[in-house]
C-alpha cells in the first residue's frame, strides 16, 4: 500500500529523508548542534557573500553598538558618509526583546540599527540621504596600488561627485554586486565608493592591509577576512537551515549566529543562541579548528571553548 506523500525528499545537510514527511519539530531542534558540528568541520567551497546597507549620513540613524548603548557619535566609530554596514540580521530583537533592529558589522564589530515596527524602515532613514540595500553580494577584501598614470575614479553613490586616485594610492576592494565594484580609499580622510578598474590600472598590494577602513586599529583586516570566511559560512548555512525549520515546525527561532569581535589585539568569535554554550561544544572547536587552519604561518593562536572562540597574535 502506497502511503501519501512518501517518496524521496530534499537532501537536508547531505541527509536523504524517505518515507513520509512528518512533522516532529522537538526532534527536528535537537539535531541542530549535530547539524552545526558538520557544517563547522567541512571545506569551503564557495566564494563568501553577504548582504550590506549603504548609507550617506549614518548620524541620522538611531545606532547601538555591541553593548547596546547609543552611539552619540558615528564619526569616532569610523562611520563615514557612505559606509557598507554588512547586515548579519535584517531583522532581530534588542536585549529587551521589544526593541526591533537591524544587526550589523562594521571594522569587525557588531552594531544595533533601530527599525520603527509599523514602518519596517530603519529609526531615521528618512532623513540619512542616499541608502541603498545590497543583497548578495561577492566579498572580496582585497587591496589594491594604483598603477595606471591617469588613476583611477572612486564614484560616491549616488551623486556625480568623483575622487581621483593617482598612481601609487591604495585601494580597498570590499565586495563585488551586478557587476560593480564597492571600496574605500584613505585619501582625503576617508571615502568609499564605486570603482572602475580598467586592466592594468592596479597591481594586488603585498603590504599590510589595515584592520579598518581609515583607522588604523589592527589586528589587520587581513586576519579578521580569514577568520571570517568560516564564520560567515556557517552563519549562512544556520540561517537557511532556520528558516527550513520554520516552515516545518511552524514555531520561528532565531538561528544560532557567531560573530567576529575585535579586542585590542585579539579577536573574538561569539556565539548568541537560545540554546545554553555548552550545547555546542563540538561545534565550537570544529569551527576553532577550521580559524586555526586559516591561520597557519600568521603568528595567531587559537583558543576556545564552548560558544567562544579566542585569536591572539
Amino acid at each position: 500500500m502506497q502511503v501519501r506523500g512518501a517518496g524521496h525528499r530534499p537532501c537536508l545537510m547531505g541527509i536523504h529523508v524517505r518515507g513520509p514527511w512528518i512533522r516532529v519539530p522537538m526532534s527536528l531542534w535537537l539535531l541542530l548542534p549535530c547539524i552545526v558540528m558538520l557544517h563547522a568541520g567541512r571545506a569551503e567551497n564557495s566564494p563568501r557573500r553577504a548582504d550590506f546597507f549603504i548609507v550617506e549620513r549614518a548620524g541620522a540613524l538611531r545606532i547601538y553598538d555591541h553593548y547596546q548603548q547609543p552611539v552619540r557619535d558615528p564619526g569616532l566609530q569610523g562611520i563615514l558618509p557612505f559606509t557598507p554596514f554588512r547586515i548579519t540580521a535584517w531583522q532581530s530583537m534588542m536585549g529587551d526583546g521589544l526593541t526591533s533592529s537591524s544587526t550589523v558589522e562594521l571594522h569587525g564589530r557588531r552594531f544595533f540599527l533601530l527599525r520603527d515596527p509599523e514602518t519596517r524602515l530603519l529609526v531615521g532613514e528618512h532623513s540619512a540621504g542616499y541608502t541603498l540595500t545590497v543583497r548578495d553580494a561577492e566579498i572580496l577584501d582585497d587591496t589594491l596600488l594604483v598603477t595606471a598614470p591617469r588613476g583611477v575614479e572612486l564614484l560616491a553613490p549616488g551623486r556625480g561627485s568623483a575622487i581621483r586616485l593617482t598612481r601609487g594610492d591604495r585601494l580597498i576592494l570590499l565586495f563585488r554586486w551586478q557587476g560593480k565594484t564597492y571600496g574605500y580609499t584613505d585619501r582625503a580622510g576617508g571615502s568609499f565608493g564605486w570603482i572602475s578598474l580598467p586592466a592594468g590600472a592596479a597591481r594586488t598590494s603585498r603590504s599590510a592591509i589595515p584592520g579598518s577602513a581609515g583607522t588604523g586599529a589592527s589586528p589587520p583586516a587581513e586576519i579578521i577576512s580569514r577568520i571570517r570566511g568560516p564564520v560567515d559560512e556557517l552563519n549562512s548555512t544556520l540561517r537557511r537551515l532556520y528558516t527550513f525549520l520554520d516552515a516545518e515546525s511552524g514555531i520561528r527561532r532565531q538561528p544560532p549566529q557567531w560573530s567576529v569581535e575585535p579586542e585590542g589585539r585579539s579577536l573574538f568569535c561569539l556565539l548568541r543562541s537560545e540554546l545554553p554554550a555548552a550545547t555546542y561544544a563540538e561545534s565550537s572547536a570544529q569551527l576553532a579548528k577550521r580559524i586555526e587552519g586559516r591561520l597557519l604561518g600568521t603568528g595567531y593562536n587559537v583558543r576556545h571553548q564552548p560558544g567562544r572562540i579566542e585569536i591572539q597574535p
